[in-house]
């Protein structure tokens, strides 16, 4: 399985028959889930909504697949946290990570996942995507993904 990092770019194109793993904020026209699930495969508005809500509620990774190529992961790792707590933080979204690669196996299948975790413009966290990196290393089976992208 091939790991690399990429900067964000505006050709999201080259992303089209891809898995592709954000955070749960529904923003409409403000967010990497609204603009994966809407504009690149047409889940609508409420859809959308329902499952951020569904995913930070229950505080567990979830798909749209089959219906769209992009799952989620609770976006309270995202938002603001005390320095203490960023170990605990990164160990939780481990465990989202994991929940996605158990999914892939059992019924997604994705060849190649995108992981683009941007809340915003700003850069996503080191920490995350060297977490995201570490759990697809460890607990991805040989021969199930061929390529994961961090999208830094």
């Amino acid at each position: 399985m091939k790991i690399t990092t990429k900067n964000i770019d505006s050709d999201f194109e080259q992303w089209r028959g891809w898995h592709i793993i954000v955070i749960a904020k529904a923003l409409i026209g403000h967010s990497a889930l609204d603009f994966y699930a809407r504009f690149m495969h047409g889940i609508d508005t409420e859809t959308i909504h329902k499952f951020a809500d569904q995913v930070n509620d229950q505080d567990k990774t979830a798909t749209l697949y089959p219906a769209a190529p992009v799952s989620a992961v609770p976006v309270r790792y995202f938002m603001y946290t005390e320095i203490v707590d960023i170990p605990d933080y990164v160990d939780d979204f481990k465990k989202n990570i994991r929940e996605f690669i158990e999914q892939n196996r059992a019924t997604i299948k994705a060849r190649k996942i995108l992981i683009d975790l941007h809340r915003d413009s700003d850069p996503v966290s080191y920490l995350y995507l060297r977490a995201a990196e570490q759990t697809f290393k460890e607990y991805a089976v040989d021969g199930e993904i061929d390529e994961v992208v961090l999208m830094s």
